[in-house]
């Protein structure tokens, strides 16, 4: 209780915080750290950058090179994040309020001043040379999925399949979460066997590389709810202790929340801690037939933990369907606080909406979650555009 009281009062500081910013359309210039890799768009690249401890999505053209770690002197004209007004379409704002980013900055000038050198750099390398290799060894679509499966990042991952996977109730495919960290725990305790007879060792061994594959993966909610679970019950076999799965539940979510408050309205963060409450709590209560046949019996004790995970996030389940449910029904509107005129004309008036590709053209729009209207031709999108400026 006392962590959710905290969580929230961090969160309503943060909400202030989100609105004592820079005005939409403001010339601003900044000392940042860029925070991630370039990211590449239709229309140019992206990085995320940092300074005063808030983050920003920062549109660069892809001549310009920036790596993890620079430090810039940034000149650009600042973006408010668009968000649909309509109930149950997927906003954009507050998704990116997770991940503490302010708004977006468009480059006009920058400088590069030096490098902030770190510990955590080096692992952000690391998964940056294993995205690259799987890009450069399959097609896009197919290492968009597999860097999802096995890093935890969904960003290359076409807009389409997303909505399919969601549509369809196989999100948790692509979410790291107990599944695949007890698959890497097995694999590592097998090879583990062939090097060292002390188990000791080996327990030691899987805390640090379960440590390191966290540090890769980034600070993913569901990812480290496993990974801390699995180390403190590790732990706890180290020093002959008796393990409490409800402790380890709470200690992972106070690290968790702690780490980032917004978690606690994260999908993700709330399903994977009900699913393992719901296993934790009624698998004990519900296991009590004995099978001779030990085929029959792990069978059923699989079945056993669907349904204890079924029982618990039912609730859950009702209503992230129920947004989704609006969200096909319901064609969401353009927000025209936030559209930028000229930006808006040079866009839609004289780009694509004059005559190019008109699947590709809707496509960076919805990337860019500028606008979002479903089955427009580029001739009607002109016509907004001409109605709009008129």
């Amino acid at each position: 209780m006392t962590v959710l009281v905290t969580a929230i009062a961090v969160i309503t500081v943060k909400e202030k915080r989100f609105e004592n910013t820079f005005e939409n359309n403001e010339n601003i210039k900044i000392r940042a750290i860029v925070k991630s890799y370039a990211e590449e768009k239709t229309y140019g690249n992206e990085v995320i950058v940092e300074a005063n401890n808030r983050k920003y999505i920062l549109d660069i053209p892809k001549s310009v090179s920036m790596q993890y770690g620079d430090i810039v002197e940034i000149e650009g004209k600042y973006q408010s994040i668009i968000s649909y007004k309509n109930s149950g379409v997927f906003n954009y704002k507050e998704s990116l309020k997770k991940e503490n980013i302010y708004g977006k900055i468009k480059l006009t000038k920058y400088k590069k001043v030096g490098k902030k050198k770190s510990i955590y750099n080096y692992f952000v390398d690391i998964k940056h040379e294993i995205k690259e290799k799987i890009a450069n060894s399959f097609n896009r679509q197919t290492s968009s999925i597999m860097v999802a499966l096995l890093l935890g990042d969904k960003g290359d991952i076409d807009n389409k399949i997303k909505e399919y996977i969601q549509e369809n109730g196989l999100s948790h495919l692509l979410a790291i979460s107990g599944m695949h960290i007890s698959c890497l725990i097995l694999i590592f305790q097998k090879l583990l066997d062939f090097i060292s007879e002390d188990n000791r060792q080996k327990k030691i061994a899987i805390i640090l590389i379960l440590t390191i594959f966290g540090l890769i993966i980034g600070f993913v909610a569901s990812a480290m709810r496993a990974i801390i679970m699995a180390i403190l019950a590790i732990t706890a076999k180290l020093f002959y202790r008796k393990n409490n799965y409800l402790i380890d539940i709470s200690i992972a979510s106070l690290l968790i929340l702690f780490y980032n408050p917004y978690y606690l309205v994260d999908s993700g963060f709330q399903l994977s801690f009900v699913a393992t409450i719901g296993i934790i709590y009624f698998f004990p209560r519900l296991n009590k037939f004995k099978f001779k046949n030990k085929f029959v019996k792990y069978f059923f004790e699989i079945f056993l933990v669907t349904i204890s995970v079924v029982i618990t996030i039912f609730p859950l389940t009702i209503y992230f369907l129920q947004l989704i449910l609006n969200k096909k029904n319901e064609k969401p509107t353009i927000n025209l606080e936030l559209i930028n005129h000229q930006d808006f004309t040079n866009t839609f008036i004289n780009g694509k909406a004059s005559g190019g590709n008109e699947s590709q053209y809707n496509s960076i729009f919805n990337k860019n979650n500028q606008i979002n209207i479903y089955n427009s031709s580029p001739s009607s999108l002109k016509s907004i555009g001409n109605n709009i400026l008129n």
